[in-house]
């Protein structure tokens, strides 16, 4: 399940608000608005992801904690900025994140 998030449409991977800044030549991405929209995908089957550190994103990936909202089950997962400008974050390990998302939504 990955997430597409663009004008209050979501389906493939989450488009951000293209926020990269420079600094001394390491480039930080904010994923934030990226992240709200695969929480709010993922509040229709009872999970959400919390991402440590999502207004500085420093490389091509980042760990996040995918939790069951009822279970209470917390599972680690990457996600990664991907395209042109950095500026779409998907799932870096589909199958990582579907056997993550069954584990903490109760179906593992």
């Amino acid at each position: 399940m990955a997430f597409k998030f663009a004008g209050g449409m979501l389906s493939s991977a989450c488009v951000i608000g293209a926020l990269a800044v420079s600094g001394c030549g390491n480039e930080v991405t904010d994923a934030t608005e990226a992240v709200d929209g695969i929480n709010k995908e993922l509040e229709t089957v009872g999970a959400s992801i919390d991402c440590p550190g999502v207004k500085e994103i420093e490389g091509d990936t980042f760990e996040c904690d995918l939790k069951g909202t009822e279970s209470g089950k917390t599972e680690k997962v990457t996600l990664k900025l991907v395209g042109e400008e950095k500026d779409t974050v998907d799932i870096a390990d589909q199958k990582a994140y579907d056997k993550a998302l069954q584990e903490v939504v109760g179906g593992g």
